[in-house]
């Protein structure tokens, strides 16, 4: 892989070498299938497209081995390609986990808000002065949860009340029961 990586780095820098080059490159004649041929002047004996060049100098040039060779820069960026490609993969994947975690965490909420709204609901009633019984209706909410309760209570004897309240919700119920004494 580092090699591969090293061959990959060396075709953008000869790249970037030729970019930044005073002379010209063109695409090589006869011989030129291994390097690259450097444009000047007729004094070498090149091949000339004018009198007056440019020319191509068959002897003058840089090899291209010198960088890598196309079948090991394709081999690169293959392997280049497959590792953006991994990475896509697991970037994806952690998105998918993220996406499932909010849901989990959203359904969580929403259980939570619907068991307080319930808790909100729900309050103990109190029979009046001289009755023995009461029952109350209460309704609560908390962030758009709803719930609503029913409350009973029964004075046992004049120091003593038994309390018992449900609460229900679209996901929850809550109960609670409790005995109130009271004295001089």
């Amino acid at each position: 892989m580092k090699i591969q990586i090293q061959a990959a780095i060396s075709a953008a820098s000869f790249l970037a070498a030729l970019a930044g080059a005073q002379a010209q490159v063109v695409q090589p004649t006869l011989v030129g299938t291994n390097y690259l041929a450097i444009v000047g002047d007729n004094s070498q004996g090149g091949n000339c497209t004018t009198a007056s060049g440019p020319c191509v100098s068959p002897g003058r040039g840089i090899p291209l081995s010198y960088y890598t060779t196309s079948s090991d820069f394709n081999a690169a960026m293959t392997s280049l390609n497959a590792s953006i490609a991994s990475i896509n993969a697991s970037i994806a994947s952690i998105n998918a986990s993220i996406a499932s975690l909010n849901n989990r965490l959203g359904a969580g909420l929403n259980h939570a808000f619907d068991g307080a709204a319930a808790g909100i609901a729900m309050r103990d009633a109190v029979p009046n002065s001289g009755d023995q019984f009461a029952v109350r209706f209460n309704m609560g909410t908390l962030n758009s949860h709803v719930a609503g309760s029913v409350g009973f209570a029964a004075n046992v004897t004049d120091d003593v009340r038994l309390l018992v309240n449900y609460g229900q919700s679209r996901t929850q119920s809550a109960f609670s029961a409790g005995l109130n004494f009271s004295f001089n």
